[in-house]
């Protein structure tokens, strides 16, 4: 009994050494082809999120070597992050990768699926965890309900994909040597999709007479839909799966085809014959020969006519088992010819279809540039016929919508800049071109623009620029406007003063005194008391002048005004700048309120803290009450009447 392994190539070699190692005659038969994933984008950013994961948990081997081969450059499996795996193959797969902590069923468990796998996971607090699944591009998700039933948080990464497989010369000799003598092969299957692929591979064949081996009830049952007369359970170990090909080589070698309870059971409960357990174990039933016994004084002619008899009905046996065998050969001969009819169709089926594939990509991307083209032209039309419908306008269509546009904008520009102007002069252009057509159609047009023109006229729009170039001023004028503490100082005209002898006088005339030797002694003492008493009163008037000036009587309204220090004084006139910096920005952005508000606390601070009887105060303060009454919101009016009339004439009413 020759042992056909079904698993993927690079795990079939594996198991097919191993099984050879143990006495059995194994070959491999992919049955199922495994390729890397598309996209390796999704498993390289797997690979950096790992260190916030609690598990991760991989379907099969082909998952952990797929895995493991897309890993970006530094990336490192984090320590004491657990592996999930499903059975020995992937444990050994984790292990050669260097995983060392693996969460998998116990070796001695009765089956190696993700059930086992959750009989040991089940008692994990999985509330708020994360938890990835590494698989292929479909699996089952019988693991990931329950993970998620506990609160776990999953995500998924298809590190590889399944695909129909390509049988070689020596993989299409095999089978057809499978479907010639199913009694002489025994199948092993490790995927329910194996099965599907082998019906595909061999869609007339009769599975019958064949037997198999699955790792897995679901396996199993499989197989029994697809037709295989006897399916058994084994363990997805070489040394399992050893142990029982010998227990069917025994049970053929005694003439029992029946296999153990543990290993399978036949497809149907009909009672089973010990030559008919086994697929492959019928025969063409020989004639049953009965001894005849010698009887004492039976006629020789008897006895020769008995030898005839029998004679006559072992060749007639023998003819019947020659044309049986014969047609069991023309049977298997018709089955072989069918297989490689139905190999043939199918790799030309699959040429086809890759054709049709190729060619519905071609179609689909000619259809884009298609629609593309379409959607272009269909694009230009359009431009086409507003440029038709353009051209085709009369002259006066042409000016009304002119003047609609212009108006529109020039709505635009008094709404933004707050001013009448842009409004009114494109109104007084509206009316300058109409008078030159001069059509009587227009007259009505032209009626509403000048009714229009002298409401936008008599409407008293705020004239921001000349409010801003008026707090320019006073702004500019701050460091020069006298503070009440610091007042200039105001000295009254000094009387005249009787005419003194001036020092070079008096030496004059001492001089010419000497000189002349005419006074004497005497006059000389009175000439020098009268220079004392001179000086000692222009001394006295000066140092009396200036003790006047020490006081001065002032009329202070705000008593606080004269507590501000000269460092005060500083900020004082900064603030007043700051209050008129911001009026005049609420001017600029249409604010009239907060401009309202900081030129009245600009008009408190000159009235309270400067000098109102000085004369730039005086113009300071009638700038700031200027701006102040002028700063008001007024709406520019709309023109509605011009804008009816001219869809009333654009619509020929």
């Amino acid at each position: 009994m020759r042992l056909i392994v079904t698993r993927p190539l690079a795990q079939a070699l594996g198991w097919v050494a191993e099984l050879q190692a143990l006495g059995l005659d194994a070959q491999a038969l992919p049955l199922i082809d495994i390729a890397p994933a598309d996209d390796l984008a999704p498993i390289q950013q797997a690979w950096l999120q790992l260190s916030g994961l609690s598990l991760v948990m991989f379907v099969s081997a082909n998952a952990v070597e797929h895995f493991f081969a897309a890993r970006p450059a530094g990336a490192t499996w984090p320590d004491g992050l657990p592996a999930g795996s499903t059975g020995p193959g992937t444990t050994a797969a984790l292990q050669a990768a260097g995983v060392t902590q693996i969460e998998a069923p116990a070796a001695d468990a009765q089956q190696f699926d993700t059930e086992a796998l959750w009989a040991r996971l089940s008692s994990w607090p999985w509330a708020g965890r994360q938890v990835l699944v590494v698989r292929g591009e479909e699996g089952r998700d019988w693991l990931a309900d329950r993970l998620r039933q506990h609160g776990a948080q999953l995500s998924f990464v298809a590190a590889y994909r399944r695909r129909p497989p390509t049988l070689d010369a020596a993989s299409q000799a095999l089978l057809l040597a499978a479907l010639a003598a199913p009694g002489q092969y025994l199948w092993l299957f490790s995927s329910s999709e194996a099965v599907g692929h082998l019906r595909t591979l061999a869609p007339l064949a009769d599975w019958s007479a064949a037997a198999a081996l699955a790792s897995h009830p679901r396996i199993a049952d499989a197989a029994r839909r697809a037709g295989w007369g006897w399916v058994g359970l084994v363990a997805p170990q070489p040394l399992a799966v050893a142990q029982q090909v010998r227990l069917l080589q025994e049970g053929d070698a005694r003439g029992w085809r029946v296999a153990a309870p543990t290993i399978g059971a036949p497809v149907n409960d009909a009672p089973v014959s010990a030559e008919s357990a086994l697929p492959g174990a019928a025969s063409v039933p020989a004639p049953s020969v009965a001894p005849v016994p010698a009887t004492p004084g039976l006629p020789g002619r008897w006895i020769a006519a008995g030898a005839a008899v029998l004679a006559a009905l072992a060749t007639a046996a023998a003819v019947l088992a020659w044309s049986a065998q014969k047609q069991v050969e023309g049977l298997e001969a018709e089955l072989v010819k069918r297989q490689q009819d139905s190999g043939s169709q199918a790799t030309e089926a699959r040429t086809l279809a890759r054709q049709a594939e190729l060619t519905a990509r071609e179609t689909a991307a000619k259809l884009a540039l298609l629609e593309a083209r379409v959607a272009e032209t269909s694009m230009q039309r359009t431009q086409i016929e507003e440029l038709i419908q353009a051209l085709a306008r009369s002259r006066d269509e042409n000016v009304l919508a002119d003047l609609d546009a212009a108006i529109r904008v020039a709505m635009q520009q008094s709404a933004i800049t707050g001013s009448a102007d842009p409004l009114v002069l494109t109104l007084k252009q509206a009316d300058e071109r109409l008078a030159r057509i001069n059509q009587p159609r227009l007259e009505r047009v032209r009626r509403a623009v000048a009714q229009d023109l002298e409401r936008t006229r008599a409407a008293g729009v705020t004239d921001i620029n000349v409010l801003t170039i008026r707090l320019d001023e006073v702004i500019r004028q701050v460091d020069e406007l006298p503070l009440l503490s610091a007042a200039e100082r105001r000295v009254a005209p000094r009387a005249a003063r009787p005419a003194q002898a001036t020092a070079p006088d008096v030496a004059s005339a001492n001089s010419a005194a000497s000189a002349a030797g005419s006074a004497s002694a005497a006059s000389q003492a009175r000439s020098w008391a009268a220079q004392f008493g001179q000086r000692w009163g222009t001394f006295g008037a000066y140092l009396w002048d200036e003790v006047k000036g020490l006081v001065r009587v002032t009329r202070i309204d705000q008593p606080e005004a004269m507590l501000v220090a000269p460092e005060q004084a500083f900020f004082l006139r900064e603030n007043l700048k700051l209050r008129l910096l911001n009026a005049r920005l609420a001017l600029l952005s249409r604010q009239f309120d907060t401009a309202q508000s900081d030129l009245r606390d600009a008009q408190a601070a000159l009235d309270r803290y400067f000098d109102r009887s000085a004369r730039k105060v005086t113009l300071a303060m009638d700038l700031v009450k200027q701006v102040s009454t002028q700063s008001r919101l007024v709406t520019v009016p709309r023109p509605d009447a011009t804008l009816a009339a001219i869809a009333t004439a654009s619509a020929g009413r």
